[in-house]
């Protein structure tokens, strides 16, 4: 669900989040366990000027393979545009 929740850049804003997210979508907290999964990371970052900066394309594969621990070809081959598992 886009644009559900923020939170800081720091393992205690994000646990409490993804339990706030679980929560409030009735999910339980087994089933991040198991089941499939789809990852969305939004990153922005304003100046002081009010203009956002857009986050790279190309660093996706990194973070999804850093994420989700599979190798790099994957992560590449799945974050490619034209992939069935990328938008």
């Amino acid at each position: 669900m886009k644009a559900t929740t923020e939170h800081h850049i720091d393992p205690q804003s994000a646990r409490s989040s993804l339990h706030e997210f679980l929560f409030e979508n009735s999910i339980p907290k087994a089933s991040t366990k198991e089941g499939i999964w789809y990852i969305n990371i939004g990153l922005e970052i304003s100046s002081v000027k009010g203009m956002c900066l857009l986050w790279c394309t190309n660093s996706h594969s990194h973070v999804v393979q850093h994420v989700t621990g599979i190798s790099e070809q994957h992560a590449i081959c799945i974050t490619e545009l034209g992939s069935q598992q990328y938008a």
